[in-house]
């Protein structure tokens, strides 16, 4: 019976109930549900417990399961743990339920260097034999059945450890030991970012059409972005190859309507995640291709495990780049063993424009020609294995010994070059045509990076290592998008943005552009509205502030003229002391001449340092009067109701600060930095011009203070008025 997700609990348990189940298969989940739903089940007669890809369900992410299950089950039954990755972890065995546990390792070597292995463990098994006989001498005179039977227990472990010990030595032994069979082929080839899909390309058009290959992406978005684009790009739009696409965010019946149309195909390319790592047997599966290398590296395995199975031959291919070579021996030292292949050589008719072209501009001899396309044709026809990068080195070779040796190693470099660029040409047409396209190809670009971010071997797979602008142009993007995760992106500056807005590329589908019109229309009218209210409201602030302004002014007009004078008498002393701070600042040094001028308002900005401004000579009440001078304007008769003072010029009088009874404003300039006399009377001069007296208009910040606490005290009085009256 099987027992997985996505249909009615209720159903299992019904058909359970009406026909029963001699082997019960199914996720921790679902088995844990019906068994908490259906009575029925007699726990006390199972015997066998399996636990397939033991080392992901003993994860955490399962525990709670597991454990639930395991709870219900007897004691004495038989355990068995299988998977390609085992953990070692004893505390993870015990909590499965094992006792005296025996590790069966089943591992590829080499005959003569099983020898020694084998050796060694007759002699710990003599050994083992050695001190069970003495242990029997010894045990001869006690007597007891209890004893007896402990006796026979512990020779038990002592056998079980002696041959856990004798199968890790003999695996230690065994240098040439590895983890996948002889029959499985696996190779990487070195390409960077932008390559990968247009090397994927080429290996589509030649094994897609007559084989079953399983290509892996790191994310869902990726293989959303390959199942959308791929069927668009020329190069296999008649190539004849059938795309199907599995990922773990479609939902249950997608799935399995997905597997079974490819198990069905008699040739195809399944477009998946890790989700199809583990527990598909899919008969036939001649290529395992892998556009990223998994995140966790215990996946590597089960990814080309799809392959290979039961004594077939397959082989497997994963695209690294150059500064994801370590991870070649990373896999070596975890038994994985990697030879490296070749990338594919361009089609004929790529290798006949750049021969032309060749022909054009250095003339290569026809032999080296010949070779290329002897070569390409002698891989089309060989098996699948170890045929096409076989075939690509031949190539290679033929051509003049690679992209630089030789006349036919630069015809085969601007092939490639070419083929490439085509790719990469299309990947972007498609992307300015249809929106969808464009948005997974971006939702691509973000989750690849976030998950290259979180990669288990982060010591190879570096973020800050990873070229951007060319995993950009390989995913056909038009813009950058901005990620929080690339602060100092590598190569961001060698991506060439498409000179199609992003904005203006409709959906391919009529019905999806209809909806988003629609909304980019609703998002005008809304920041219309917006707009025009926050218009209404800067007005109607602005009138606020000018009502504001205009009470103010009618305040200052209604108040007492003594009433006035104190306040004004107030700003004059504030100022006083402020220009008597900066006064000592001038004194101690800590400002300059010109700083003090232009902070009194005795100098502009804009006058040179240490320049006395034009037209007025230096007051001599400003710097060298000191406080003292300032102590007659404390003085001075100030008997204007309007509260402006204006200011005498030393230009005209005396060439005194303060002439003898001199009235301001008296002949001199608004503004120009003189001071009021001794005993002088302000007159009807400017109002706190530049370099004026420091007035009410000027300093108004006690009458402003004052005139606004009458308002609040006002508004205050007014709305407890109201409140009586609507009591």
């Amino acid at each position: 019976m099987l027992l997985v997700g996505g249909t009615d609990p209720a159903q299992d348990v019904a058909a359970f109930k009406a026909r029963g189940g001699h082997v019960m298969v199914g996720t921790p989940g679902r088995i844990e549900d019906v068994l908490k739903r259906c009575a029925a089940v007699d726990l006390r007669r199972l015997e066998v417990l399996v636990l397939d890809e033991a080392d992901r369900l003993l994860d955490m992410g399962f525990k709670a399961q597991l454990d639930a299950v395991m709870a219900r089950l007897p004691k004495q039954r038989r355990t068995g743990l299988f998977s390609a990755t085992q953990t070692e972890a004893v505390q993870e065995l015990a909590r499965a339920g094992l006792r005296n546990p025996v590790r069966v390792n089943v591992a590829v070597a080499v005959q003569q260097q099983q020898q020694p292995a084998k050796e060694k463990g007759n002699e710990k098994a003599a050994a083992a034999a050695a001190g069970k006989e003495k242990r029997k001498e010894k045990e001869e005179g006690k007597e007891g059945k209890e004893q007896q039977q402990q006796q026979q227990q512990a020779e038990a472990a002592a056998a079980a450890g002696a041959e856990v010990e004798a199968a890790a030595a003999a695996e230690a032994a065994a240098g040439g030991s590895q983890k996948t069979p002889n029959s499985l082929s696996i190779q990487y080839v070195l390409c960077e970012p932008d390559e990968k899909i247009p090397q994927l390309v080429r290996f589509l058009r030649l094994h897609g059409p007559s084989r079953k290959v399983i290509v892996y992406a790191m994310t869902c978005a990726g293989v959303d972005h390959l199942a959308a684009v791929l069927p668009r790009l020329p190069q296999l739009a008649t190539s004849g190859v059938r795309l199907r696409a599995l990922h773990g965010r479609m939902k249950q019946a997608a799935r399995e309507a997905t597997l079974e149309a490819f198990r069905a195909l008699p040739a195809g390319v399944l477009l998946c995640t890790d989700l199809a790592a583990r527990g598909l047997d899919i008969p036939d599966v001649h290529w395992i291709v892998q556009l990223d290398p998994p995140q966790d590296p215990a996946a590597f395995v089960h990814r080309v495990g799809r392959t290979a199975r039961m004594g077939r031959s397959g082989s497997a291919l994963v695209y690294l780049a150059k500064a994801e070579e370590p991870y070649v021996e990373f896999l070596r030292l975890r038994k994985v063993p990697l030879t490296e292949g070749s990338p594919l050589p361009p089609t004929e008719g790529q290798q006949a424009a750049a021969t032309a072209v060749a022909d054009d501009d250095a003339a290569p001899s026809t032999s080296g020609r010949d070779a290329v396309a002897n070569g390409a044709a002698g891989g089309g026809k060989k098996k699948a294995g170890k045929a096409a990068p076989a075939a690509a080195t031949a190539t290679a070779a033929a051509a003049g010994g690679g992209s630089g040796g030789g006349p036919g190693g630069a015809v085969l470099s601007a092939a490639v070059s070419t083929a490439t660029a085509e790719v990469l040409a299309a990947l972007r047409g498609a992307a300015e045509r249809d929106r969808d396209v464009m948005e997974k190809a971006t939702k691509a670009f973000v989750t690849y990076v976030r998950g290259y971010k979180e990669h288990h071997c982060k010591f190879i797979f570096r973020l800050q290592d990873l070229h951007i602008g060319r995993l950009a142009t390989g995913l056909g993007l038009l813009r950058l998008p901005k990620m929080p995760d690339l602060k100092k992106p590598l190569g961001a500056s060698e991506f060439r943005p498409s000179p199609v807005d992003p904005s203006t590329v409709p959906y391919r589908d009529k019905a999806r552009e209809k909806q988003r019109q629609k909304g980019l229309q609703q998002k005008q009218h809304e920041a219309a509205r917006s707009g025009a209210a926050a218009s209404a409201e800067e007005r109607a602030a602005a009138k606020r502030k000018a009502a504001a302004a205009v009470a103010a002014e009618a305040a200052e007009a209604r108040l007492p003229a003594a009433k006035r004078r104190q306040l004004q008498m107030k700003d004059e002393t504030a100022a006083l002391n402020q220009e008597y701070s900066l006064l000592k600042k001038l004194k101690k040094g800590k400002i300059s001449q010109h700083q003090y001028n232009v902070a009194t308002g005795l100098s502009d900005d804009s006058d040179l340092e240490g320049e006395e401004p034009e037209g007025s000579a230096k007051p001599a009440g400003a710097a060298a009067a000191g406080p003292a001078g300032r102590a007659e304007v404390r003085g001075s008769d100030s008997d204007g109701d309007d509260g402006a003072d204006s200011s005498g010029s030393d230009d005209e009088g005396e060439g005194k600060a303060g002439g003898k009874g001199s009235a301001a404003g008296a002949g001199g300039k608004p503004g120009a930095g003189g001071r009021r006399g001794k005993g002088g009377k302000s007159g009807p001069g400017t109002k706190g011009g530049k370099g004026g007296p420091l007035g009410v208009k000027q300093h108004r910040g006690a009458l402003q203070s004052y005139i606004d606490k009458k308002a609040r005290k006002k508004k205050r009085q007014n709305a407890k008025k109201a409140q009586r009256q609507q009591q």
